[in-house]
């Protein structure tokens, strides 16, 4: 198990630190035994590998490769900070060396944590990697986001609006932070602490929220979101989406014409609309103007029919369900349609337009 910790460096600062494996070598300076190599350029700024049996090969007095052993621990430190520090970890030393002098940062994070491991961040806004294994990561400060990958992982946020994310899945799953224990997928086994958000996969997923006001993002996929109660952020984006608010003021959120389209099979479909309760319908990223500079916003026209204008949005109740259709470039046909499943009356106020 590795234990791989981060350290206060500031706002802004990539966590990940995969387009930075190759700089670990790149020092002036070099001394090792059996057991350390250091690289450096002064005493405070330099990269440290701990380990067994480890074997440097040099030429002409100048590093070239770590050849053989086992590393145990490694620390970055610059301006006299630690970047960051692996503990307990049992990994060899050439394969990690061979990620690094081929700057392949997904190779050296998938060596480093292999296993059942802790991720520790920052008080600032990180991104942490679990991959395989049981892993524990915890957040701290900051807005962070946790994947844990493959395992039963348990993802701590801290303090902060931290998101669980699945992206990197290769399947659809259940993730659910209200009962985990439905989980399925990649995060079958997971468990979260103050999670406030879920990223789904690129596949198809059922995500839920819990009581608390959470940012679900679905991705690819025919998906199926529900925010729970609380003031809830939805986005299916992508595929045929089924979204349900649940109590609360819930949004909506679509950022292209192509996440809810007027064929059925790629339309959403919004269960419990409530303009009651402060539910609205969030267009401001989608350009209503196609062609023109900058992003227009939408002109509603309630249930008029469209008039050969871009930008017009309109909505009809067909029985027991409502569509909300959308012209973008002035043909008087439908762009863009999203379908309630209620008979519900619409105004300029169930939108940010």
């Amino acid at each position: 198990m590795a234990v791989l910790t981060y350290r206060n460096l500031g706002d802004g600062v990539d966590m990940s630190l995969a387009n930075d494996i190759g700089s670990l070598f790149d020092y002036a300076n070099f001394n090792w035994s059996s057991t350390a190599i250091a690289f450096y350029d002064d005493l405070e700024n330099y990269a440290y590998f701990a380990g067994r049996n480890l074997s440097a090969e040099t030429s002409h007095g100048r590093f070239k490769d770590i050849t053989a052993g086992t590393l145990t621990n490694l620390a970055l430190v610059e301006d006299n900070v630690v970047v960051f520090r692996v503990t307990d970890a049992n990994i060899s030393a050439a394969r990690i060396a061979d990620a690094i002098q081929t700057n392949d940062g997904a190779s050296f994070f998938s060596l480093m944590l292999a296993g059942n491991d802790t991720v520790n961040g920052t008080r600032y806004a990180d991104g942490l990697l679990g991959l395989a294994g049981n892993d524990t990561l915890n957040g701290d400060g900051g807005n962070d986001v946790l994947a844990g990958g493959a395992g039963a992982d348990e993802l701590m946020g801290g303090s902060g609006k931290d998101t669980a994310t699945y992206v990197l899945a290769t399947a659809g799953l259940t993730a659910s932070l209200v009962n985990p224990d439905v989980n399925t997928g990649e995060a079958k086994g997971d468990t979260y602490t103050d999670i406030e958000g879920l990223t789904g996969s690129n596949f198809a997923d059922r995500l839920t929220g819990d009581g608390n006001a959470n940012a679900i993002v679905a991705g690819y996929g025919n998906d199926r979101i529900a925010g729970g109660s609380g003031d809830d952020r939805l986005a299916g984006q992508f595929g045929a989406d089924d979204l349900f608010g649940g109590a609360g003021a819930d949004r909506f959120r679509y950022d292209d014409l192509w996440e809810s389209t007027v064929a059925s099979a790629g339309r959403d479909t919004i269960f419990d609309f409530s303009g009651a309760e402060g539910d609205r319908i969030d267009l401001r990223l989608i350009d209503a103007r196609y062609g023109t500079p900058d992003n227009q916003a939408f002109a509603f026209i309630g249930t008029a029919g469209f008039h050969g204008k871009a930008g017009e949005l309109r909505y009809e109740k067909k029985a027991s369900d409502t569509y909300i259709y959308a012209d973008v470039n002035g043909d008087g046909k439908a762009d863009f349609s999203i379908h309630l499943d209620d008979a519900v009356t619409m105004s300029k106020g169930s939108f940010f337009l």
